[in-house]
Formats: C-alpha cells, sequence, structure tokens
C-alpha cells in the first residue's frame, strides 16, 4: 500500500511518500524483505524542476504511464498534466483490476502560485491539502502528528569569519511539512502497517528555498562513536538532467537507486565506498548524486 500527502499554500508546496511495495505474498516474512530493492519505489517523480506526480496503485502500469507522461512534457513543456493523466485511464491494462487503479496527486509550480491535484480515475480535484493511498494509514498518521521542536535560531558567518546569531522564522506550511514527514517516518519505522521505506527513507519533495524549483531533500544519519563503527547511511538526490534518489550503506558496502521515469522500481549496487556508489549512479544511470 501507500501513502502520500501533499500540500500547496503560498509559503510552500511539497509531497511526502513511503516507498514500500505490497510485497508478494510467498516472500512475506523474509528478513531481507524490507530492505530489498524488489519491494521499494520512488513514488514521488519530479518529472521536471515545475511538476511532480506521486502515485498509489498499480506499479508496473503506473511507472509505465509516467515514462509515457515524461516523455510527452520533454516535448511539450506546457503539457497539461491533469489533462494526461485522466486521459491515461483508458490505456490502463484490463489485467489491473478496479481496486488497483492508479490515483494520483499532482504538484504545480505555475506563475499564479503553486497548485495541488488529485487525480483519479473517477474526478480531477484541485485542493490545498490532498493524500492518495491508505486511509487507515493516513488516519494513522494523521494521529502521530505533533508540533515539531524546530530551531529558533541561526548562526550566519560573516565576510571576516565570525559568526552572528539570527532569529530563524518557520512558515506555517514549513511547520506543517516538518509534522508530515516526521509523522509519516515514525509510520515506516514502526514496521507494523502497510507503508515503510528503506531505514525510514520516506521520499520527500519540496520546492526549495535556494533554487525555488522543485527537489527531492536529502539527508544523512552516521554513527556517533568509534564503537558504532561505520553504520547509518546517505540518502543522495539528483535534482537536474536525471532525477533521482540513491541510497547508500557504508557498513553494507550496498546502495539502492531509483530513476525518475524508470520501469524497474529500484535498482541495487555493490559498492566499497560512497564514492564508488556515486560513480555507478552517475556511469550507469545518469545520475549526479550530490
Amino acid at each position: 500500500m501507500t501513502i502520500a500527502v501533499g500540500l500547496a499554500s503560498p509559503d510552500i508546496g511539497f509531497l511526502v511518500a513511503d516507498t514500500l511495495l505490497t510485497a508478494p505474498l510467498e516472500v512475506k516474512g523474509n528478513p531481507a524483505g524490507p530492505v530489498n530493492n524488489k519491494f521499494h519505489a520512488l513514488k514521488i517523480q519530479i518529472l521536471d524542476s515545475d511538476t511532480a506526480v506521486a502515485f498509489a496503485g498499480d506499479v508496473a502500469s503506473t511507472l509505465t504511464q509516467i515514462r509515457n507522461l515524461h516523455a510527452e512534457i520533454r516535448k511539450n513543456a506546457k503539457l497539461d498534466v491533469c489533462h494526461w493523466l485522466s486521459d491515461s485511464y483508458k490505456t490502463i491494462p484490463s489485467s489491473v483490476s478496479d481496486n488497483d487503479y492508479p490515483d494520483y496527486l499532482v504538484l504545480k509550480l505555475t506563475a499564479g502560485g503553486k497548485r495541488l491535484t488529485r487525480v483519479t480515475r473517477t474526478a480531477t480535484t484541485p485542493s490545498e491539502r490532498a493524500y492518495i493511498g491508505d486511509a487507515d494509514e493516513y488516519r494513522k498518521m494523521v494521529e502521530r502528528r505533533v508540533s515539531p521542536d524546530l530551531p529558533k535560531e541561526r548562526l550566519v558567518q560573516r565576510p571576516n569569519g565570525t559568526f552572528v546569531k539570527e532569529p530563524l522564522l518557520h512558515t506555517a506550511g514549513e511547520t506543517e511539512f516538518e509534522e508530515v514527514s516526521r509523522a509519516i517516518e515514525k509510520s515506516c519505522n514502526l514496521r507494523c502497517g502497510a507503508v515503510g521505506a528503506i531505514a525510514g527513507c520516506i521520499t520527500r519533495v519540496v520546492d526549495a528555498r535556494l533554487s525555488g524549483k522543485l527537489e527531492y531533500l536529502q539527508s544523512r544519519e552516521a554513527s556517533l562513536s568509534p564503537e558504532e563503527g561505520r553504520a547509518g547511511f546517505n540518502y543522495f538526490a539528483s535534482n537536474s538532467d536525471t532525477r533521482g534518489i540513491g541510497i547508500y550503506f557504508p557498513a553494507g558496502k550496498v546502495g539502492f537507486i531509483s530513476v525518475v521515469a524508470d520501469t524497474v522500481p529500484c535498482w541495487r549496487e555493490p559498492a566499497d565506498i560512497e564514492n564508488d556508489f556515486i560513480k555507478i549512479a552517475h556511469d550507469k544511470y545518469g545520475l549526479n548524486l550530490e
């Protein structure tokens, strides 16, 4: 199952989603399942710097549709994405059951502001807030939302090298983004429901402060003491040219790669060191991981 949540307000536009795919019955209970590349996907795809699409439903047919949509956007930057997705239901294979028909959240940056639209088989609905996926998991996520203790000041370096403290203000939208992100991350880390993510690495897309364009956010978790060894991970993002993400685990000497508009949900790549993983992601998949 899936949970994907979006917001489009004057101060922020974001999409947040888990990555877990429903595993086949015969492999349930396999300890390797939750971290196996076969069971995870990039459920939010940034198709260009102003357009991102989150999806829930049959993965194989949906990734094919998104690949086709990505190609159409490259040919026509002014394409009406919501209309295209609504029309694409006509081409869904007959083998896909009614319950597995895809739903979409489309986040669009326009000259008139940020726009969020929920697209289903029966309706196209503009909304400030929306979600797709498992209703029960969404309810649990809402219950897990708490007001985050965000930083209240920041250090700014002056030209002479010294630092000065400045107040750090957060908009209502930025606070909501943190609340939703942490609640979905908590849902995934509990590993007791229908959603999940590799090492809790949920997918977060937001209109970035510096570029003003849609970007995948990165994260890093590292061991804090020599006794822990080389634990943790680095969640990389490629936000230009070929888009996608990569998660590398130094202790396991392995990483996972998901590429936008790829019909393969996730690739597993062994690499002895982080730099080798970055090079593999570039040479094999065209990603510029940062």
